[in-house]
């Protein structure tokens, strides 16, 4: 595009400059979530593919059923990657992963939480490509005291990015700093910033080297030797699975394999799901930015279809019209795209904390500028295929005469307006009913009281000195101010098998919590029975829920005995009302037994309940913890915010998708307002003419808001059916939900009439105020 076209383009600009800035802040909003969302899937596609061999590696999965439920399961017990593959000469490598969570790490008598600690297996660094910056691959982990750091960490805790040689101790052990790595990729379903050797977990835990069931928190992955078949091998494993733990038949557990780069993905959160729920979202704001784009472009070349028919006249061929065209459309959006550049950065941040991803824009990265330029070439060729239609078709006479009666089709001119608010009012009615969703799941009562409690890890002499800390923060021995278990109630814990005693074919699968003997009277929670009180010792008892005596078929279970773990326990109560998961008609089986307090450990959870939950409640509660705990840091969490959690990951994904929905309505009251801007701008002889002949200024107002107005009452008739749909398909996801009430119809449509008659009146009020002898005497 020469120096002379850029400027002639500019000048068609100024021509119209109101209607085609609107046009490109429009068009700007839009480029900005497709380049958003469109950045951000490519990276959700690239996970785990930096590895050079990713294609040869496999992550192994056990699924089974139980309660008639499917579980799928993609870490497995240490078997698999100790026994496995010695098992099977097809298996020719194998590394796993221990994620250890969180970890208080000490550095010269000091302490503090560093999250990404793992323990993998000795060959990691050379079955994975994450490159080491010091030290060597194939030795570094060869000791279980060695220890391997990334340069995040490095640069934090030592000041440089060489620590090797440096001690860290965790764990009540401590362990030399052997290498540095670099930090894990962004997109890399292994984030980890501290890994240990698993011969260090097999030296606290002997016993867990060849255990075929439980400590199942192994990710184990293989490559296998060229023209394998994977699903006989699979098939292979289960029977050995059976062989060595024959209950797993009867659940149908089954081994399989899964390539690491549809780990991500297709793992058990089916992160695909979200991502195409978006990528849809994303598509419709791209649909309207370009009707919105194409519209307008449309409308402009009205005011030089004169110029167009004397080049067509004077010979010029219908590509070179094309081609001027087109360069023009693709400057509008490279300035849209730009702009919208910087607005998606701006964006990030929040997308990020949304989703939970660490997405960013690196401009040195050759695939993002051809993502950007495929982009900008796309959106082009779209936005002129309408109107390079209609001068195709045009008559170049009636173009001399300002006549065109092709260029600026009012019908489709309409359709696309009806299809822009169709879909805005529809999805700002979705808007309101998700947010009163999740407005009706945090006020809803669980049979659980779980207002102003805090809960946090028995984290160092906590564990040991439970009693004391106990009287610190409850002086007056209240059964409602303090309690542990070893799970929070917001979450899952353990789970055991359980049947009746003498009627093992009933065995079914529940979770299994140990709880203080106050647990109950904390919650609230209703209980038929005595609890852990007055019927045999307290280890002995054991309470359920509604769900695990229902699905045991037991009739007045009380004093009922179980077999758990081949021990028999006693039923001493049953809970009542209690339901956690806003996705489930019912909680899972649960069987609660008392854990005394010398068995307390640095996992388990404490929960205190303060007078309310502001800062000077909770930094009460931390002056208790640093009595005791001085040189360790207080984290807590309210178990109010760890039952949002629960849902988070939706909240936060309809909350991102609500902001999308936003933006699309706003680029539709953009695009009208620019077309309601150039339509009168375009009529201005019309309204001289009619004033003229005695027309009022009210009159012509009026017949222009009807004019608008229309589209939009069809448009939200049209939008009913689509909010239906979508609407209870997103209720389907809850047991508990609220209905669909009027004001979800009205609100929105309300909302939308007020901003488009402003949009209308607006530009009336401006043609209003022009001389009518001034526009006659122009023309």
């Amino acid at each position: 595009m020469t120096k002379n076209k850029i400027k002639h383009i500019i000048q068609d600009y100024q021509k119209e400059s109101l209607t085609n800035s609107i046009n490109l802040l429009g068009m700007a909003i839009g480029l900005a979530v497709v380049i958003l969302i469109g950045w951000w899937t490519v990276m959700e596609f690239s996970f785990d593919r930096f590895h050079e061999d990713y294609k040869e590696i496999y992550l192994v999965k056990t699924e089974g059923v139980y309660n008639e439920k499917r579980d799928v399961d993609i870490s497995v017990p240490p078997s698999f990657s100790t026994e496995v593959p010695g098992m099977y000469p097809n298996i020719k490598a194998c590394a796993t992963v221990f994620n250890d969570g969180d970890k208080i790490l000490e550095i010269d008598n000091k302490q503090f939480y560093q999250n990404g600690i793992g323990m993998v297996s000795n060959n990691f660094f050379t079955f994975f490509h994450f490159p080491l910056l010091y030290g060597d691959p194939k030795t570094c982990l060869d000791d279980p005291n060695n220890i391997v750091i990334d340069e995040v960490l490095a640069l934090k805790l030592f000041g440089t990015k060489n620590a090797v040689g440096k001690r860290i101790r965790f764990q009540g052990n401590t362990f030399h700093v052997s290498a540095v790595m670099k930090e894990m990729p962004v997109n890399s379903s292994i984030r980890l910033h501290l890994v240990g050797s698993t011969d260090y977990v097999y030296k606290l835990y002997p016993w867990a080297r060849t255990t075929w069931s439980g400590f199942d928190r192994f990710y184990t992955f293989y490559k296998f030797t060229p023209n394998t078949n994977r699903e006989e091998l699979a098939n292979s494993i289960t029977q050995k699975i059976y062989e060595k733990e024959p209950d797993d038949k009867k659940y149908q557990v089954k081994a399989s394999f899964q390539p690491i780069e549809e780990m991500h993905l297709y793992g058990p959160s089916e992160q695909y799901r979200q991502l195409f729920a978006i990528m849809g979202v994303a598509a419709i704001i791209f649909i309207i930015s370009c009707l919105n784009f194409s519209n307008l472009f449309m409308f402009t070349a009205l005011s030089q279809q004169k110029s167009i028919a004397i080049r067509r006249i004077h010979g010029a061929s219908t590509f070179s019209i094309i081609k001027l065209l087109y360069q023009k459309s693709l400057f509008y959006v490279f300035i849209s795209c730009v702009v919208g550049v910087f607005i998606s950065i701006w964006m990030t941040t929040t997308f990020n904390e949304l989703m939970s991803t660490n997405l960013y824009f690196d401009f040195a990265n050759p695939i993002l500028w051809g993502f950007l330029l495929i982009v900008i070439v796309v959106v082009s060729t779209l936005c002129i295929l309408y109107p390079v239609w209609q001068i195709l078709h045009g008559n170049e006479v009636d173009r001399l005469r300002g006549q065109s009666t092709t260029i600026g089709n009012k019908k489709v001119q309409k359709i696309f307006l009806v299809l822009q608010f169709t879909v805005s009012i529809a999805l700002l009615s979705f808007v309101i009913l998700v947010q009163k969703q999740f407005d009706y799941l945090d006020k809803r009562e669980n049979g659980l009281k779980k207002e102003n409690v805090l809960i946090f890890h028995a984290q160092g002499e906590i564990s040991n000195k439970y009693e004391l800390f106990s009287h610190l923060v409850n002086p007056k021995n209240s059964n409602t101010r303090i309690c542990y278990s070893t799970a929070s109630p917001a979450s899952w814990n353990d789970g055991v098998m359980v049947s009746p005693l003498n009627k093992p074919e009933e065995e079914i699968h529940t979770e299994y919590v140990w709880t203080s003997k106050n647990y109950f009277d904390f919650f609230d929670i209703h209980v038929v029975g005595d609890c852990f009180k007055n019927t045999g010792t307290a280890n002995e008892l054991v309470v359920l829920n509604s769900t695990a005596v229902k699905r045991l078929h037991l009739v007045d279970p009380i004093g009922k005995k179980l077999k758990i773990n081949d021990k028999t326990v006693i039923i001493s109560g049953v809970t009542k009302g209690v339901h956690r998961d806003p996705y489930q008609t019912e909680d899972y089986p649960i069987v609660y037994r008392h854990i005394p307090e010398k068995n307390i450990n640095t996992y388990d959870y404490i929960m205190v309940r303060t007078k309310d939950e502001k800062k000077a409640s909770i930094q009460w509660v931390e002056k208790q913890w640093q009595e005791i705990n001085p040189n360790i840091p207080f984290r807590y969490q309210f178990i109010s915010e760890a039952f949002k959690s629960k849902y988070s990951h939706l909240n936060n994904l309809t909350k991102l998708i609500n902001t999308l929905m936003v933006i699309a309505l706003i680029i539709s009251l953009i695009g009208m307002f620019a077309i309601a801007n150039f339509t009168i701008q375009s009529r201005t002889k019309e309204f001289a003419i009619r004033r003229v002949n005695g027309a009022s200024t009210e009159k012509i107002f009026v017949s222009q808001v009807i004019d608008f107005m229309i589209p939009i009452f069809g448009s939200y008739l049209l939008s009913i059916p689509l909010f239906l749909y979508f609407g209870e398909l997103f209720l389907s996801l809850f047991a508990f939900k609220v209905s669909i009430g009027v004001a979800n119809y009205l609100i929105p449509f309300i909302a939308v009439l007020i901003v488009s008659f402003i949009a209308v009146l607006f530009q009336c009020i401006k043609a209003s105020r022009t001389n009518p002898i001034e526009v006659l005497r122009h023309e």
